[in-house]
Parts: C-alpha cells; sequence; structure tokens
C-alpha cells in the first residue's frame, strides 16, 4: 500500500555487506525462504517530464496478471521485504513518489545520465525490468538543438515557421514545441534523450518567441522579418520574400508624379524614400535633424501618394498646429484642411480633408477618431508619446490607418523605450515586447543597442544639416561660465547641506526610494544658478544673478552689431527677471515674449521675424522648443542647461535652420562648479544613446547615474573656488 511505501525510508536496507546494489540479492524476487508471495515487475518509461517508474505485483507464471504494487497492499513479509527494497533504490537515485499517480518520477534532468548509465545496470540486475524505447539514448548526456526559422509569403503577409536542427536533421513539430516551451532549460525528448536548445541561439529563439507570441508557427505582417535577421540565427527566406526585403532596404522610388520644385534635393530624396515604404506595406519614421523641413516633405508625399479616398489625420503639438496650417497654404493651397477642435465633426463622407489635432484634443476625442479609417495618420513631434502608459499614446496606439508616419528630430530622447514606442505606433511588433526589451537592455545592452539599429534601420531616415545642407551657416557653440554671487554661493551651499545630509546613500537609491524629493532639490539648485530670487523659501531680493550680470555685456554687443538674440530659459520668471535687465540695462530695445501664458503665439514670432531692427526673443522651453521659425536671429543663450541633450538642440535649431543666412554663435550659460556644470558630462551619455540607435553605432552604453557620481555630493557639491 502507499503507507508501505512510504515508510519504506525507515526501515533498515539489508544489503549484504560490502555490496552497493539496491536490492538485497540477485534471488530479490525469490527470497531464501523458498519464493512466497508475488513478484515484482517494474517499467520504466521516458516521459516529457523524466524517466517514470512503475511497479507491479504479479503472480507466478506467465499469466500477466499485475496489480500497482503502490496501489495493493503487500501480502506477507516477503512481499513487504520487495516493497521497501524498491522504494529505498528509488529514492536513492532521486525518484520523487507521487501519491495521485501511483508511481515514481526521475524528474531532476541533471541526474538522469548518472541514473542511466550507473544505476540501472544494477537495477536489471535485481529486479525484473521492463523499458521502453529511448531509455539507453538516456545515458548519452545532453543533446544541443539549433533553433531555425523559415519564412515564406507575399508582400501582404508572411507565415513564419520556427523548428530546430539536432545532429543534421529536424525535430518533429510536437516535439519542437515541447523544446520551445522549456526556453533554454534541458528536456526530455522521448526518441531523442535529452536535448536543449544550443546556448547561442537560445536569445535569439527568445526574441523569436516573443515575437510570435510564443508560437512556432505564426502568420505575420511582412515586416515582421526584420525581427529575426541579423541576430545570431539562421533565417531562410523564399525568393518572394528575400525579394520584398531587398526592395524595401534599397529605399527609392519611381515613377512617380513630378514633385514640387520647392523641394532641395535631399527632400526629393526622403519623399521618394517614403513613398517606397508605404508601396511595400511598412511605414517610416522621418528623424531628419530640425530645422530641415519635415512638414514640407509629408505635404510632399501626401501630393503624390494621397488619393482622397480617406481623411488624413496630423497629430502635434498644439503649438505646431499654426505651421501646418501655414505651410499648406503656403506650398498646396489646394489642400483642403480643418482643425480638430472640442465641437468638431468628424465625417467619414468628408474624405479629401486633412484634420490637425494637438495631442491633447486626440486625448479627448478618441473615440470619435477610432472610428475613422484614415489614409495618413501623421505624428509630429513624436517623441510626445514616449511614455507608453500615457493616455495620448493609447489614444495613437488605438487609430486605424493605411500608412502611419513618425516625424521627430528625437526619436530616443532619454532612453530606448522612447524608440520602442514610436515603433508600437508605426509596425507593431517590430521590436517585440516592452517586457523582453527591457529585460535584454539590462542583460546585454550593448548587444540589444546594436539589434535594435538593424532593426529599425529600414524604416528611419535620419539626416544632419551638416551633411545635407552644407550652405547653411556655421554654427559654434560656446560654454559660458558665470561666477555666482555672494547670495548665490550661500544659499546653493545651505541646499546642498541640507540635501546631503537628508538623502544619503547611493544616488540610483534615492532616486528609487525618494525620487519627488530629488527632483525637488535638483530643481531649487537650479533656479539658485539663475536667480536666488526664483526659490520660494530664500526670499531673496532680485539682482543677485551672476548669470544676469554675465548676459547683459553679451546683449549689448549684440544689440551694437545690429543683430537679433534669443534668449531660451526653464523658469518664466527667469525670464521675466530677464526682461527687466533688458528695459533697464538697454532701454528702448524691443523684446518680445514667448510663454505658455502666451495667448497670440504667431504675433510675436511674425513682428521678430520681419523686423530689421536688433531686438531680443525671450522664449520658455515648453513654449518654443518647437513649431516655430526664428532664422532672422543669429545669436542663442540658454540661460539654464537642460539634462536632455535632444531638448536643447531642438530649441538651437530654431534659429539654426533652412533660411539661415548668418552664422549662429549658441552660449550655454553655465554656473561653475555646481551641478550645471555636472550636468554637461551626462549629456554626451544621452548623445551616446540616440547616436547607437538611429546612426547604427552598438557600442555606447547609458549608464544610471551611479555610474558618473559617486554620492550626491559629488554631483551637487559646490566647487568654484573665488567667486566675484
Amino acid at each position: 500500500a502507499p503507507s508501505a511505501a512510504d515508510g519504506a525510508a525507515e526501515v533498515p536496507d539489508r544489503t549484504p555487506e560490502g555490496g552497493d546494489s539496491p536490492g538485497a540479492h540477485p534471488s530479490m524476487n525469490g527470497g531464501s525462504d523458498g519464493g512466497t508471495g508475488r513478484n515484482l515487475r517494474i517499467r520504466l518509461e521516458a516521459v516529457a517530464q523524466g524517466i517514470r517508474m512503475q511497479a507491479f505485483w504479479r503472480n507466478g507464471g506467465d499469466d500477466g496478471r499485475t496489480a500497482s504494487a503502490f496501489a495493493h497492499a503487500p501480502q506477507g513479509r516477503m512481499e513487504r521485504e520487495r516493497l521497501i527494497r524498491l522504494t529505498g533504490a528509488a529514492r536513492r537515485s532521486h525518484f520523487r513518489f507521487r501519491e495521485r499517480m501511483r508511481d515514481y518520477l526521475l524528474d531532476d534532468v541533471g541526474r538522469i545520465p548518472t541514473f542511466v548509465n550507473r544505476e540501472l545496470p544494477r537495477w536489471r540486475a535485481f529486479f525484473e525490468t521492463v523499458e521502453t524505447t529511448g531509455l539507453e539514448g538516456l545515458g548519452e548526456g545532453v543533446r544541443e538543438a539549433a533553433p531555425r526559422m523559415d519564412i515564406r509569403g507575399t508582400g501582404e503577409s508572411v507565415r513564419i515557421r520556427i523548428g530546430f536542427e539536432l545532429e543534421g536533421g529536424l525535430l518533429p513539430a510536437g516535439l519542437a514545441e515541447r523544446l520551445a516551451a522549456g526556453r533554454g532549460d534541458t528536456v526530455l525528448l522521448p526518441g531523442y534523450g535529452l536535448v536543449r536548445v544550443h546556448p547561442d541561439g537560445a536569445t535569439e529563439l527568445d526574441t523569436w518567441l516573443d515575437a510570435t507570441a510564443g508560437r512556432l508557427e505564426e502568420e505575420l505582417p511582412p515586416y515582421m522579418i526584420f525581427s529575426f535577421l541579423g541576430g545570431g540565427g539562421r533565417v531562410d527566406l523564399s525568393d518572394d520574400v528575400e525579394h520584398w526585403r531587398r526592395c524595401v532596404e534599397d529605399g527609392t522610388g519611381d515613377g512617380m508624379k513630378e514633385l514640387p520644385e520647392v523641394l532641395r534635393p535631399y527632400q526629393r530624396t526622403s519623399v521618394l524614400w517614403m513613398r517606397r515604404l508605404l508601396e511595400m506595406g511598412c511605414h517610416a519614421l522621418l528623424a531628419d535633424e530640425m530645422g530641415l523641413g519635415k512638414t514640407l516633405q509629408v505635404l510632399s508625399l501626401l501630393h503624390t501618394a494621397w488619393r482622397r479616398e480617406a481623411p488624413v489625420l496630423v497629430v502635434c503639438p498644439a503649438s505646431v498646429i499654426p505651421v501646418w496650417e501655414m505651410e499648406v497654404r503656403r506650398f498646396f493651397p489646394d489642400f483642403r484642411t480643418e482643425c480638430l477642435r472640442r465641437d468638431s465633426d468628424l465625417p467619414a463622407a468628408e474624405p479629401a480633408t486633412i484634420w490637425i489635432s494637438s495631442y491633447s484634443q486626440l486625448r479627448r476625442r478618441r473615440k470619435d477618431i477610432e472610428a475613422v479609417q484614415w489614409a495618413f495618420v501623421v505624428l509630429d513631434e513624436a517623441q510626445f508619446i514616449k511614455n507608453p502608459e500615457a493616455k495620448v499614446t493609447q489614444a495613437c496606439f488605438a487609430m486605424s490607418a493605411n500608412h502611419r508616419i513618425a516625424l521627430t528630430g528625437t526619436p530616443v530622447e532619454n532612453r530606448h523605450l522612447d524608440l520602442w514606442t514610436i515603433f508600437r505606433f508605426l509596425m507593431p511588433g517590430l521590436l517585440g515586447s516592452r517586457r523582453r526589451l527591457e529585460s535584454a537592455l539590462v542583460s546585454r545592452p550593448a548587444e540589444e543597442t546594436a539589434q535594435l539599429a538593424h532593426q529599425v534601420a529600414p524604416f528611419v531616415l535620419r539626416r544632419t544639416k551638416r551633411a545635407v545642407a552644407p550652405e547653411l551657416p556655421e554654427k559654434t557653440e560656446v560654454s559660458l561660465f558665470c561666477p555666482l554671487t555672494d547670495v548665490q554661493r550661500n544659499l546653493y551651499r545651505e541646499l546642498t547641506a541640507r540635501g546631503s545630509r537628508h538623502y544619503k546613500g547611493s544616488l540610483s537609491e534615492n532616486f528609487r526610494m525618494r525620487r519627488m524629493g530629488m527632483l525637488s532639490l535638483l530643481t531649487r539648485l537650479r533656479q539658485v544658478c539663475c536667480d536666488p530670487s526664483l526659490v520660494p523659501s530664500a526670499r531673496a531680493e532680485r539682482g543677485h544673478s551672476g548669470k544676469l550680470h554675465s548676459l547683459m555685456p553679451k546683449l549689448t554687443e549684440v544689440v551694437a552689431a545690429g543683430s537679433k538674440a534669443v534668449v531660451f530659459s526653464q523658469f518664466v520668471g527667469f525670464l521675466e527677471r530677464t526682461r527687466e535687465a533688458v528695459e533697464t540695462g538697454l532701454p528702448g530695445l524691443p523684446v518680445y515674449e514667448l510663454t505658455g501664458r502666451t495667448a497670440d503665439r504667431e504675433t510675436p514670432v511674425r513682428r521678430f521675424q520681419t523686423s530689421k531692427e536688433p531686438s531680443v526673443f525671450l522664449i520658455s522651453l515648453r513654449a518654443g522648443g518647437v513649431g516655430i521659425t526664428l532664422h532672422s536671429a543669429d545669436y542663442v543663450f540658454l540661460m539654464d542647461p537642460w539634462w536632455n541633450p535632444a531638448v536643447e538642440a531642438q530649441a538651437v535649431d530654431r534659429v539654426h535652420r533652412i533660411g539661415q543666412e548668418q552664422p549662429v554663435i549658441v552660449y550655454r550659460m553655465i554656473s561653475r562648479g555646481t551641478v550645471e556644470e555636472r550636468i554637461e558630462a551626462l549629456k554626451e551619455s544621452k548623445r551616446g544613446v540616440f547616436d547607437a540607435l538611429v546612426r547604427g553605432n552598438g557600442e555606447t552604453r547609458w549608464n544610471d547615474l551611479d555610474a558618473h557620481f559617486d554620492s550626491l555630493k559629488a554631483l551637487i557639491g559646490y566647487n568654484g573656488g573665488t567667486e566675484a
């Protein structure tokens, strides 16, 4: 009975002295007293979980009548001893009893070869065994199978089949599924023994199964083949699929309508490239540097590719809507445009319309927008959807469109997930799941970054001004170190001392556990670097800003030269103090301003652009970092450095863009010896993230703050020496 088997470990083993066999004697089924009682027959078979052992009571002779030894009580002393010896041997060989199944299972695959090679011969000597085919093969150790993929189909869809090569042959489908389900673990495959995926292919297999939702055979959009190419696994493409791939990677187009003459050569190239991708059933990310005319390029694409059978939706920041309306009026006045508002209708019967919506309005009108089948959906400043959890991002994911285009000069603002989110909108599934990507970036960052660059390369077009617009005047960037005033220095030291006492431990731990407090501290320190009166608790008087003291002589030179300047800051309050300083130091100088409080954005931009006299434009980063053109200026002052170099570049490119005729001078106003100076080092690392993904350099790795600074004091401590 089960109780007898379960109690076997409590009975002393009667193995003859000096022996190591699992039984007591070769005649254990007969016994020394003449062989009374039923004999045991043991059945060993390879199953998916390991080696299964069953034991049966068999009457004498060959009548074939049996009864489970673990379900029927032994009859007499001899049968009890036989059962105890068998269960003891099973446990020593690391079998475990399964009460519900009334059997034993050896499921530790690492012990199976030892059992087959060393223990099984002893069992055969002492027990009557019945063995299934393939049991011997388990003693050969672990065999390794290489994953391979076969892709066939047309330009509309492809069928993916994942299989495994083992010693020159392919595993049958059922066993391949079992091996794939193991995700790299060793599994027992009847007829093949112990098998695992070769370590060189395990990561590739995980990527493949992530893309196919764990299925070995799946029908997918053709662009998904780029999820599988470029890695280490074997991928076989049919002739049709290979031809399609080459056409996509070729990236050129022909037989198009005549393009607008206003387009520059590099703009014509991009329009042809986008059109080609659309024809191949793919979608495009135009990532040109700021100021190269992405809006005009997309409108030109619509001019050649939009049949007006369905409406077009352009989604952009509210500040950029006037830019789209102006570009349409200027270059394509035959296009009908509508600005999406709260009370706007979206009739499907109005196919020949370009609807322009802000991201906020898109979120509010999500249900209405989802109900429309769009010919094109264009996301301008697509970095706005970098947070995949945001409602506006989810609204973008839910839209239905024949063609999708994303525009941004900064596809990677902070992290790789920015690019994943954009491609989740463009071509869902291409970069796999967010979970897999984040995990791979932690475990093998360099390899995963290189793979990401390879996957997105056919669908990203990135040109810099230096490469495609050599006629653009030179841009010179200068770091202007500004001394702290006594008031600034004392307040800065007070805040850093207080922060160092409060936030102990590593920087990463503090940002993880006390994120809001740390960000608040950094903001206060940066405000001190601008003007101590910005800190609410400081109660400092205005006029103690080292940056404004350094700015005014520079602006005086700009005005004397008859030039214009644009002054950027993240703090609207600092712009107010800058206006006061300019009005006091340069009375009568025209000063324009653009912040989130500005209701009419177009008027100050137009006046600044058309004015022939020296002037200054004060702009907050959030309100003026995108969507405006200020190339009538030739000086830019960045009053407070920003964590993100891409955002900073956006601001500078308001001035240094197509149409600029003068060399541009950019001054970064940095308070020496403060957190601002250290931010500059971090910005170089973030540029590396962008370069690695968009430009294909897979060697740069983004490190967290602990890789740069060993303590909070190292990040924020003041070491500026003697100040003015």
